[in-house]
């Protein structure tokens, strides 16, 4: 199940009156794509597929308007792959042979590649593995798992967000720092809870968002 960004609009509306409700839901979007884009996590198991040396393809796992930041795990008949950087990779096998995948690398954007490749011609090889995402800026919604637990992250990077704004009736540069200095804190924390998780090291997948201190403005704090 999921939950929709709106639910964060109907608190920040309390924090922010007379903000536009477009200008709010664009706020949620940068900021929940930037979370999850630094904090690494959302955690998705996926099933790819390929065919002889062509690159695998994710075919299912990665949710609607999201895309994979790494492929931090990659299985081929249930054993694991290991990971290799590009030139690893290519130093190891050069000539490219076929046989049954034993590493994995990905090269640039979602170009992720086996070695050996799989020898049977025509036939659609299946992998499954585990990648870190990120919701973009068209996502709408959270699987209801990350929305509840990252909540508070979401709405204080979406309040800072909105406070820093210049000129508007709803700008408080004192509490946007705040609360933006407090959104930095919540990414450290969740990154370091997911440090370890994986048995795999990072590569990235394509190019690339407690308590607060007090003060005179009496705005809900997250």
């Amino acid at each position: 199940m999921t939950t929709a960004y709106t639910e964060f609009q109907n608190d920040i509306v309390l924090q922010a009156p007379g903000c536009p409700d477009t200008t709010i839901l664009r706020a949620i979007a940068r900021t929940a794509t930037e979370f999850f884009r630094r904090s690494t996590a959302w955690r998705v198991d996926f099933l790819g597929a390929t065919s002889g040396g062509a690159p695998v393809a994710i075919t299912s796992g990665v949710p609607v308007n999201c895309r994979v930041l790494s492929v931090i795990e990659l299985r081929y008949n249930d054993e694991l792959l290991g990971l290799k950087t590009p030139t690893q990779f290519t130093r190891m096998y050069p000539d490219e042979p076929s046989g049954s995948p034993l590493i994995y690398t990905v090269f640039e954007s979602d170009d992720v590649r086996v070695m050996p490749y799989p020898a049977t011609s025509g036939l659609v090889n299946v992998f499954d593995g585990r990648a870190i995402i990120t919701p973009t800026k068209d996502a709408t919604e959270l699987p209801d798992d990350m929305f509840d637990k990252h909540f508070e992250a979401i709405m204080t990077g979406t309040l800072g967000k909105l406070f820093i704004m210049g000129h508007q009736s709803w700008s408080d540069r004192q509490m946007g720092l705040a609360y933006s200095a407090d959104f930095d804190n919540k990414i450290r924390i969740a990154k370091r809870e997911k440090r370890g998780e994986s048995g795999a090291a990072r590569i990235a997948v394509g190019a690339p968002y407690g308590g607060l201190v007090s003060g005179a403005s009496s705005r809900r704090q997250y």
